[in-house]
C-alpha cells in the first residue's frame, strides 16, 4: 500500500475530509485518528503528529521558496495533513489485526 497512487488518493481524500470538519490542528489530529485507527490519540500520538505536521509544513514551505514560487500556509499546511493522513494509513496498527 505504502506510497501507492490508490493511498495517496485516500490520504488526500481523507486530509479534505477531515479539513472541511475543522480548522484547529488538535482537532484535525483526532479526527483523522478516529476516522482511521477507531480511536483517540494518546497525548504521545499527539505530540508526534504536532512535531510531523509542523516539520511538514515547514518542508513545503521551504520548497516553494526554492521553487521562487509564492508560498501559501494553507497549501502547505494541506499538504502535511495529507502527508500525516497517508502515515496513519500506513500504519502498523490500521494494516494488521491483533
Amino acid at each position: 500500500m505504502l506510497n501507492s497512487g490508490f493511498a495517496g488518493k485516500q490520504a488526500e481524500d481523507l486530509a479534505q475530509w477531515v479539513a472541511a470538519r475543522t480548522n484547529d490542528q488538535q482537532q484535525q489530529i483526532a479526527e483523522a485518528y478516529l476516522a482511521v485507527l477507531g480511536r483517540q490519540p494518546t497525548a504521545s500520538e499527539l505530540a508526534v503528529a504536532y512535531d510531523f505536521l509542523s516539520h511538514q509544513t515547514e518542508r513545503y514551505t521551504n520548497r516553494k521558496k526554492t521553487e521562487n514560487e509564492q508560498t501559501d500556509s494553507i497549501v502547505s499546511r494541506n499538504g502535511a495533513l495529507v502527508d500525516y493522513c497517508l502515515v496513519l494509513l500506513n500504519s502498523a496498527e490500521f494494516l494488521y489485526v491483533d
